[in-house]
């Protein structure tokens, strides 16, 4: 990364920061532990590990519910299956303005493209796609985390100014003032052979691991471990922000290279600069780190726990494997748990109960099935046999063998279990969502349960558009700011959707002609979660809200709302399109072009007669008044008689009004057209 001269701090300060930048690393995993070690419980139970089922002995029953894992990534299918878009609010004057509009709109096409680029990228790094990463971290850990940093050097390398990254908020260890993030530090972990490929002058002439480089560049494992420390600070007043990243390689216990000192890992003496500290300039709005919280609660205090609670916690370590580890969300310091919640925050006693349930079920199962068998004998030696299909087994008059019985389950069993069960997708989402529920014959029932799964999400969700909007007025910020540095780009994206198909668009983008720098813009993403299979439903509720006899929402409403189309506009257009093609006048022609195309000039020329066609149409206006009109494929179907004019039909097209039952058009209409409104109105509905 290219850093001016003047923004570099040197001299003895150098190694003063270095130190800030490990304690303050320090100090945060101290303060954040409570809500890390939460953290860590949630990954857990999300890659179905439970630790008291695990190291159970050899023979007894295990189970792991797969719920945690489903759930969460049922959710970030729900939250994500739709595309999302920007949309940035207009100030009075500029909704006045059309040229303003149109900039507006450019402005938001070039967010699309730079969101776009970004699944590219993240896609090549074999990541999940922007949208998906960003629900992933607000689902499970209860954070958003990201950096979106413009700069010239991206423009060499990408097609695009934007380095994006999204970061594990299990990794990012922030402090707030009150004006917002003071200083943030993130520890990633990563490999030397990366190290190498971004900062190739660190083994190169006197970096500190130059040994590797040169005749011995393969001395050494490049999938050695090693943690990047990157700092970013908002400091105000006569301390400007400061960024700088840091390095440390891992000792040699944990790794393969050859050339290293052993140092330990988080020390000074092990730590690096990757990027020297340096004062990046940027502000609050302008800061390219990004944290929000998602689903936390708004408190400062948590009580702690009485003592006797905190000791039978204390014997409970097997549930992290860490010493204290529950006791740090429910003790001293423990509001720092509730910040941020993830999806799986509500069920953390309940998964594990349920899993204990199911295994001893289980077990009654297979000892009630194999049995369990008493053996006497003078000597006490156990005879040599095998249960099984006709096994024999030899005994002396003096032996016997006689099996246990065991008692039937208790059926509160199943009680508890069921109550386990509802507490569970009290917690998480409702196993209609998933098909395991097969008692749901409702549709209304069915809508219930998923308008419940949906309020359980918008916590989630407003996280999400929460980011997207911080993401959008940081881009937009930075891009203002180095204007004059950058030069125009290119970006592209899929358009709006509309029928079957899907363009892209391109835009060239010029910060310093297309960005107002005295002018701060608010960007906000807007995507509407959708479940995997409400589009039948979505269907009968829009018939219903355009029922011609009790209509309550206009088409544009139902489209964006009900049917959630991108562009409504776009889409009544693409329909009166397809309407058009049924008029008796259009179609005359579609055959005439096809008839000319296969060379039946004479035959076309005699279909485009006027003669002909008011015989055509004639016989349209006789099969509508029968009722025995033949309807194209995708024709709209006639509204029932008394339905209200122009209104849509339960079928989904329109009431035939005055004009579309063969009464002349209205003085006025366009020449031409008299006959084609008379046959079937403007749309040459029959």
């Amino acid at each position: 990364m290219a850093i001016p001269q003047e923004a570099l701090i040197e001299g003895d300060r150098i190694e003063e920061i270095k130190q800030m930048i490990i304690n303050r690393l320090a100090y945060g995993k101290t303060f954040w532990r409570p809500l890390h070690a939460r953290m860590d419980y949630w990954a857990l139970m999300y890659f179905l590990q439970d630790v008291v089922q695990q190291t159970k002995a050899v023979g007894h029953k295990r189970f792991i519910s797969n719920e945690p894992r489903t759930a969460v990534d049922l959710a970030v299918s729900i939250l994500t299956r739709n595309d999302a878009y920007w949309r940035i609010a207009l100030f009075e004057a500029m909704a006045e303005n059309m040229d303003d509009r149109r900039l507006i709109g450019k402005v938001e096409r070039t967010l699309q493209g730079l969101i776009y680029a970004t699944d590219e990228m993240f896609g090549m790094r074999g990541e999940a796609r922007f949208w998906k990463k960003i629900a992933g971290q607000a689902l499970l850990r209860g954070w958003i985390w990201g950096k979106m940093h413009i700069t010239t050097e991206a423009l060499k390398y990408w097609d695009t100014p934007l380095i994006p990254e999204i970061y594990d908020a299990r990794t990012v260890y922030p402090h707030f003032d009150a004006f917002g993030l003071s200083y943030v530090c993130i520890e990633k972990q990563t490999t030397v052979g990366e190290l190498m490929s971004l900062y190739p002058q660190l083994f190169q002439g006197d970096g500190p691991f130059a040994r590797m480089g040169g005749s011995r560049s393969t001395n050494y494992d490049p999938n050695s471990p090693a943690v990047k420390i990157e700092y970013w600070s908002n400091d105000r007043g006569e301390e400007p922000g400061i960024s700088a990243c840091l390095v440390s390689l891992a000792p040699p216990e944990l790794s393969s290279m050859y050339d290293l000192s052993g140092a330990p890992i988080s020390t000074v003496g092990a730590s690096h600069w990757l990027i020297p500290p340096y004062r990046h300039g940027y502000n609050y709005q302008s800061l390219p780190v990004i944290g929000v919280p998602v689903n936390g609660m708004n408190v400062v205090h948590k009580p702690a726990l009485g003592e006797l609670l905190e000791e039978r916690l204390s014997e409970r370590q097997d549930i992290l494997q860490t010493p204290n580890a529950i006791s740090w969300w429910h003790g001293q310091n423990a509001w720092v748990a509730e910040t941020g919640r993830s999806l799986l925050s509500s069920v953390e006693e309940h998964i594990p109960q349920s899993n204990e349930m199911v295994a001893t079920l289980m077990e009654h199962l297979a000892i009630s099935t194999y049995g369990q068998w008493i053996y006497k004998s003078p000597s006490g030696e156990l005879p040599n046999w095998e249960p099984g299909i006709e096994s024999i087994i030899p005994l002396t008059p003096e032996e016997n063998i006689d099996r246990l019985q065991i008692g039937p389950i208790n059926q509160d069993a199943y009680r508890i279990l069921d109550i386990i069960q509802k507490e569970k997708e009290n917690g998480m989402l409702s196993s209609i969502l998933n098909a395991s529920n097969t008692n749901v014959n409702s549709g209304v029932l069915f809508q219930q349960f998923a308008n419940a799964a949906l309020n359980a999400l918008e916590p989630y969700h407003d996280g999400m558009e929460e980011f997207g909007q911080r993401v959008g007025g940081s881009v937009l910020a930075q891009l203002q700011r180095a204007a004059s540095a950058i030069k125009p780009f290119e970006v592209t994206a899929p358009a709006a959707k509309a029928a079957s198909r899907q363009t892209y668009f391109v835009v060239e983008f010029d910060p310093k002609r297309d960005l107002d720098p005295k002018r701060k813009l608010r960007p906000r993403p807007v995507f509407k979660p959708a479940l995997p299979d409400d589009l039948a439903v979505r269907i009968n509720a829009a018939r219903l809200a355009l029922d011609p006899r009790r209509p309550i929402l206009s088409l544009t409403s139902v489209l964006e709302n009900i049917l959630q189309v991108e562009d409504p506009t776009e889409e009544i257009d693409r329909i009166w399109e397809d309407i058009a093609y049924t008029d008796p006048v259009l179609v005359l022609e579609q055959i005439s072009e096809a008839l000319i195309r296969l060379g039946e000039d004479e035959l076309a020329q005699r279909i485009r007669e006027n003669q002909f066609k008011t015989a055509f149409i004639q016989e349209l206006q006789f099969r509508q008044q029968t009722g025995n009109v033949p309807q194209a494929p995708g024709a709209p179907v006639p509204a029932p008689p008394g339905s209200p004019p122009g209104m849509p039909s339960e079928a989904g097209g329109f009431a035939p009004t005055n004009e579309t039952q063969g009464i002349p058009a209205s003085p006025g209409a366009p020449p031409g057209m008299e006959g084609a409104m008379g046959a079937g109105g403007p749309a040459g509905i029959s």
